[in-house]
């Protein structure tokens, strides 16, 4: 297969669905596009940029002496630091050799969005100085969406959401000037049915890949849309069994439960946090009782770790409930409609707490 490209680099921000993409780009035949690299690049370039700058100072290479206070800079040139530095990113990230079915390499990188536009221009312009066969794919998604996952809340400002709407404005503009390396893709697109933003996408890399092999990307656990609850918050809620990912996903920062056998039924304590800008409700029901687990109690340890949600500092709540053989957990949202997210599994019931309401904490995982 002959492609377009040789090198492919995504350019986007947290929780933009980025690692999806990166699947999606794997399952072309000849197709090797790795994950973050903690910026590498861009260190790479203020050392590239230094040894061009030091050169520019020699303004006669012939007068290169000792007396010279930027003596040596004639060692190099241009010509010379462009086809060493290729050499030596090939050889740290890539590394062809080691299978020659890979023919396109490449990775994605994350920290754009608070970046200066002019300096996103300077870093792509780097990268193709390199590789002048790269194609820029810049990623984005549903700003709305994007600030509600738990890797935003932890570092949520108000700013963000301006910031996040900018950097895609600047997706869409160098998209739109420079059609012959750059495409700017969305995830919202991406993971429709008809595959339109698919297709599109393989038609600008001119590549191909089979029905099956798409649908098995989507199918996969990089796919934001399919992947199972998160280890972080099934670490917290052992006794309780989860459904309805997206929603706890999009509307809850934080939910804890502990349920512990009473004289008269059982009684349940923990935490219950929403996320900022979800007005995200939930109740539990059992033996003919329905209640609202509501954050009444303080909880100055989660409201040190969600230092932006305003609710962080007291989302603890304790409960009697009569008994019953099951208690489900309904959760209600923006439209009014209850959906069960949740079911409570007795057998499982935790060991009294040691701590109670009138101590002013909550012994629910770790607060």
């Amino acid at each position: 297969m002959s492609f377009t490209f040789d090198r492919v680099f995504i350019v986007t921000y947290g929780r933009s669905g980025s690692t999806l993409l990166q699947g999606l780009l794997n399952a072309i035949p000849g197709y090797r596009i790795y994950g973050e690299n903690a910026g590498f690049m861009f260190k790479l370039q203020d050392s590239y940029e230094a040894l061009l700058l030091a050169h520019k100072h020699l303004a006669n290479p012939k007068n290169d002496n000792e007396s010279q206070p930027w003596f040596g800079s004639s060692r190099f040139d241009s010509e010379s630091v462009t086809r060493e530095f290729r050499k030596f990113v090939n050889t740290m990230l890539f590394r062809p050799h080691l299978d020659p079915s890979h023919k396109v390499f490449g990775f994605k990188e994350i920290r754009f969005n608070n970046m200066q536009h002019e300096n996103i221009d300077k870093y792509i312009q780097f990268i193709r100085r390199l590789f002048p066969e790269t194609a820029i794919i810049f990623n984005t998604r549903k700003i709305e969406d994007v600030v509600k996952s738990g890797w935003w809340r932890n570092s949520y400002w108000s700013g963000l959401p301006a910031q996040l709407a900018e950097f895609h404005e600047f997706c869409g503009h160098y998209s739109e000037k420079n059609p012959d390396h750059a495409i700017h893709v969305t995830y919202d697109d991406l993971i429709l049915a008809d595959r339109k933003e698919v297709l599109r996408l393989l038609d600008f890399l001119g590549a191909s890949v089979g029905e099956e092999a798409i649908d098995a990307v989507f199918r996969g656990n990089h796919s934001y849309a399919n992947r199972t609850i998160t280890a972080y918050m099934n670490g917290r809620v052992e006794n309780v069994t989860l459904e309805q990912p997206d929603w706890w996903r999009q509307n809850i920062d934080e939910f804890r439960i502990e349920l512990a056998p009473t004289p008269s039924g059982s009684s349940l304590a923990g935490v219950f946090l929403p996320a900022i800008g979800s007005n995200a409700r939930l109740f539990v029901e059992a033996g003919g009782d329905r209640m609202e687990l509501a954050g009444t109690l303080s909880t100055p340890k989660l409201g040190a770790q969600f230092t932006a949600n305003p609710a962080a500092g007291q989302a603890g709540f304790e409960i009697e409930m009569r008994p019953g053989e099951s208690m489900r957990l309904f959760g209600m949202c923006d439209d009014g409609a209850e959906v069960v997210v949740g079911v409570v599994r007795r057998g499982s019931a935790s060991s009294p707490r040691a701590s109670s309401a009138a101590s002013g904490k909550v012994s629910a995982g770790k607060e």
